[in-house]
């Protein structure tokens, strides 16, 4: 029998809904003028100039793309930990957890274990999926602290037409932090359940008239939960219970300096995580059960104009992963390792000089000179895998902005890639942009992405996983179709509905004796997105999101696929410079693997009070994530499905306080 979608009693939900109802009011009977983001009007946050629709800078209203876009202002009012929490608040993608990584879907398609792959991940525009796994870290193994975000930009739909492979269902771009233009610090410490503690500190300082640096540095660790695994009579306990075994320690370092059009930035960062699930058949309850991630970056980046008509912008990037897994079995450590190396450049154009055209040039590569993965026992020694591998890809594209007519604009573009290990693919974008009325936008869009299977994909190999060298690129095709209204300079009304087919799906075989990677054939998805976005006048700020959706291929329904998803954000003043952030988020039921089993839907509410002055540049801040502690599970991955374990627990009522200082 299958789980009501709304497990609340009506008691609860009206009592929720008094509590958002009274937030509301509270904030219509507050100061004007309190919290800088509320106090935008819709128009400025619609001219916020984007990159990640077409790798130029373009407003938000006039991208060929769907877009949501939440700032840095959105991270502290709603007390965001990581980019995973960032992205779980926004229209259409929902989180899971293994309690070792966190995984985005898109539309319900969230293929287990796929560690974000068909998503790509830019820093600044900078590529950084890893070129061993093709990983996008939104966890805490992501380089860059939640601090130095200045906003996170998140474009649905194939982006293969200006950035190539990955961005098979939408591109997030992390935009960071410029230095400041005066010397300071910022320093914060933070502690919370769970055994949380975590630090931050960041020095601005200027060189010269137009040359600045900042200097970052964050370390925290976690205790973790107490696991209950119903059922699971290999635990320690012999009744599914795991205490003590869910530790995390994460560090990252960062530094930018910037000097006119030219900018040159790195960051580094480790995190070691302990698990106690039998993840791949590992002892369970195991405390040397480890994973580390190390990863980096390092880039040199231009942008200025060259003569009236011509902006440009080049880069040179270099990139580093590496991972490590110790896993036990029958009491002898395992260890897994993957490392990858590369480095690249890119060099664009946009020119304005043709009446009523922007047109986007350019063309980048990418070397990997470096894909190594190993698997050997720890004592006694034994050697299990050694491969290496090393490509190069190249890619060249086009765009064209066609202003046809005041109200009306085609955006057409095209991108060609070549690899040392593939055939060249082709991937194309249409975007038909109308404005029947001066407020209204209608966007209608169909595009080709890609994916390349990733090294790991293809070659890795050890006993009952078998390597599949043979594996092609997964297509995707893509039709959008968008509808914006701004009512008025305080309101914006949107629906966007999307169809997505995918050909050459990937997808872990749970057959030992099959290659553990298939093109299995076709999967799709659809869904509709209703959205709303309202500024009060007195400094409240209300957003929300209806998601209805549906994904599957052959077999049905894709497991992780919740068929409806509802997101309500509220922003208010309290006293003072202090806000309330209010967030209520509810993920329909989704199936966990093979026959009718299903995590039930569930909803969270979490509250953070932001901005609490507490004398001239001294902060508090307080989140209760998961304030009603509910409990729920998220779908397990196939690895964990043969040991029985079909979902897993998610996080119960965790406490967080936070205090800074900028001097």
């Amino acid at each position: 029998m299958s789980e009501p979608c709304f497990p609340w009693s009506r008691r609860s939900v009206a009592s929720l809904l008094a509590l958002l109802l009274a937030t509301t009011s509270a904030a219509q009977a507050g100061q004007t003028g309190a919290g800088q983001l509320a106090d935008l009007e819709l128009e400025q946050l619609l001219g916020l100039e984007v990159y990640a629709a077409s790798r130029f800078p373009q407003p938000m209203a006039e991208a060929p793309s769907a877009i949501t876009v939440i700032t840095g202002e959105d991270i502290r009012q709603f007390g965001y930990r990581t980019l995973a929490d960032v992205l779980r608040s926004i229209p259409g993608l929902h989180i899971s957890s293994d309690h070792v990584y966190e995984y985005l879907g898109v539309r319900g398609i969230r293929r287990p274990g796929d560690y974000n792959a068909p998503i790509l991940l830019l820093i600044d525009g900078r590529r950084q999926n890893d070129n061993v796994y093709e990983a996008a870290a939104i966890g805490r193994e992501l380089p860059v602290p939640i601090e130095r975000i200045e906003r996170v930009e998140f474009v649905r739909g194939p982006g293969s037409s200006v950035f190539g492979s990955n961005a098979l269902f939408g591109t997030i771009n992390v935009v960071t932090r410029d230095p400041a233009s005066q010397q300071g610090w910022r320093v914060l410490a933070e502690t919370g359940t769970a055994g949380l503690y975590r630090g931050y500190l960041q020095f601005d300082t200027p060189l010269s008239t137009d040359t600045r640096l900042q200097l970052s540095a964050a370390y925290g660790q976690r205790e973790g939960e107490d696991l209950h695994i119903p059922g699971l009579a290999a635990s320690p306990d012999g009744e599914g219970h795991f205490r003590d075994l869910d530790h995390e320690r994460f560090q990252q370092f960062g530094a930018k300096l910037t000097s006119g059009a030219w900018t040159l930035q790195a960051a580094h960062g480790e995190r070691l995580k302990q698990s106690p699930l039998p993840i791949y058949g590992a002892d369970p309850g195991n405390p040397d059960n480890r994973y580390r991630d190390r990863q980096g970056y390092y880039s040199l980046d231009y942008q200025g104009g060259a003569g009236q008509d011509w902006l440009l912008q080049g880069q040179l990037f270099g990139g580093y992963y590496d991972f490590r897994g110790d896993l036990a079995y029958d009491g002898v450590l395992n260890r897994d390792r993957g490392i990858g190396g590369w480095w690249g450049g890119e060099l664009n154009g946009v020119y304005g000089g043709f009446v009523g055209h922007r047109l986007l040039l350019g063309f980048d590569f990418q070397r990997d000179f470096r894909q190594q993965q190993r698997n050997y026992d720890l004592e006694p020694y034994f050697l299990y895998q050694d491969t290496r591998q090393q490509g190069l890809r190249a890619g060249v594209y086009v765009q064209d902005d066609w202003r046809i007519r005041p109200w009306l604009s085609l955006n057409t573009g095209v991108r060609h890639d070549v690899y040392s290990e593939f055939s060249a693919v082709t991937t194309p974008r249409l975007a038909l942009i109308l404005r029947p009325r001066p407020r209204q936008t209608v966007k209608l869009m169909y595009g080709r992405a890609y994916r390349v299977p990733s090294s790991y994909e293809r070659y890795y190999e050890v006993e009952g996983f078998e390597a599949n060298p043979d594996l092609v690129p997964e297509v995707a095709s893509s039709w959008d179709l968008i509808w914006e209204n701004r009512v008025s300079d305080t309101l914006r009304l949107q629906t966007a509905a999307q169809w997505i087919r995918v050909h050459d799906f990937i997808l872990q075989n749970p057959d030992p004796e099959s290659p553990a990677f298939t093109n299995a054939g076709t999967a799709e998805a659809g869904g509709l997105d209703l959205m709303f976005d309202k500024h009060w006048p007195a400094g409240l700020r209300s957003r929300g999101s209806l998601s209805l959706q549906r994904a599957s291929d052959a077999t049905g329904d894709l497991p992780d696929a919740p068929r409806w998803l509802l997101k309500l954000h509220n922003s208010l003043p309290l006293l003072g410079t202090s806000r309330l952030g209010v967030e209520l988020l509810g993920v329909g039921q989704r199936r966990t693997g093979p026959g009718s089993s299903s995590s039930s839907s569930y909803w969270l509410l979490n509250l953070t009070a932001s901005s609490i002055r507490l004398r001239p540049g001294l902060w508090l801040a307080a989140s209760i994530d998961n304030l009603l502690d509910r409990h729920y599970t998220d779908p397990g991955s196939p690895d964990l499905l043969a040991s029985g374990i079909d979902a897993v627990p998610g996080e119960g009522r965790q406490l967080r306080l936070r205090l800074s200082a900028e001097f």
